[in-house]
């Protein structure tokens, strides 16, 4: 609940699709094709970010609403 979480979520609710990217931290190596690669071992997450431009052009967020009086449960007697 911050002026900037409030925009982007008054974006997603007009049906903006948001970028999305990974954050994190890790040590590389240079695998056998000779390209830089994380390893898995060492690799920290930190967050995800909202981006105008994600990398992974696909990264896109889609908005979800979930609720508890949406959801009707059957219970069975046992």
């Amino acid at each position: 609940n911050t002026p900037c979480g409030r925009i982007l979520k008054t974006l997603c609710d007009y049906g903006y699709k948001i970028g999305i990217s990974s954050r994190g931290t890790g040590d590389t190596f240079i695998n056998n094709d000779g390209e830089e690669e994380v390893d898995p071992d060492t690799y920290q997450f930190q967050c995800f970010d909202a981006v105008i431009c994600p990398s992974v052009k696909a990264a896109r967020l889609t908005l979800v609403n979930e609720s508890l009086e949406q959801t009707q449960i059957a219970f069975k007697k046992a």
